[in-house]
């Protein structure tokens, strides 16, 4: 018997494209980074592991995926 189930609920992506691009534009200026789409692309990675390394878990959390875009019901 089980008392409350555990569920997991993982879209697999790790954020939202259109929140992060503002995030990525802003690390692209600090970094002297030409902004094209290719660019941004790649600098996706190092941007996510600067914002866990910094422990930035407001921005990190900001860009994410919250239970309300993914959960209807």
């Amino acid at each position: 018997d089980m008392i409350f189930p555990a569920v997991t609920v993982c879209n697999a992506n790790p954020y939202r494209t259109d929140k992060i691009s503002p995030v990525l534009l802003y690390y692209a200026n600090l970094w002297g980074i030409n902004a094209t789409a290719a660019n941004l692309a790649a600098l996706s990675f190092p941007v996510i592991v600067d914002l866990i390394n910094r422990n930035d878990t407001n921005t990190w959390v900001n860009v994410g995926f919250q239970l309300p875009d993914m959960l209807l019901n």
